[in-house]
């Protein structure tokens, strides 16, 4: 009777070998749609939290704050977007232009939201829409572009 159990649990093992990368892969895919769908959604938020940064800081510290924020969401995207397993390339290459899109989308329209709020309330504080959106996603791509750029060099040092 033990035999019999211990052979019947071998082959669900055996079945669950099999499954188990499948099962993983699903996952995977889930998390790795989550992720893109978060950081989407953390894009707009930080565009809309750059309306009042926006309205009273002096150009230069915007440009920093903007490029520093960028930097921070970039790093954390590059982080959630490589602890990912099972991703092909075209998974990596939506991720890098989808976010990035996304944020420029969102901080021009806010920006030019931003200038004619200030023309309204007449402060004088005219931001270049464009400039804050590629300063935003300049910064954002750096941590995704040297992530890049070092495994493709670490898999050519293993190779040679």
């Amino acid at each position: 009777m033990a035999a019999k159990k211990r052979a019947k649990r071998i082959k669900q093992i055996q079945k669950d070998k099999i499954k188990y990368p499948l099962y993983k892969e699903s996952i995977n895919r889930l998390l790795y749609w989550t992720t893109i769908l978060v950081l989407a959604v953390c894009n707009f938020l930080i565009s809309v939290l750059i309306v009042p940064l926006l309205l009273v800081v002096n150009r230069p510290a915007v440009y920093i704050t903007i490029g520093a924020l960028g930097f921070f969401f970039g790093f954390v995207f590059n982080l959630l977007i490589s602890k990912v397993g099972h991703l092909e390339t075209r998974h990596h290459v939506f991720a890098a232009v989808f976010i990035p899109l996304v944020s420029v989308i969102n901080i021009f329209i806010l920006v030019t939201l931003t200038n004619r709020i200030s023309s309204i309330l007449k402060m004088g504080l005219e931001v270049n829409s464009l400039l804050i959106a590629v300063i935003y996603v300049g910064a954002f791509m750096l941590p995704y572009l040297y992530y890049s750029n070092k495994l493709r060099h670490d898999k050519k040092a293993t190779f040679k």
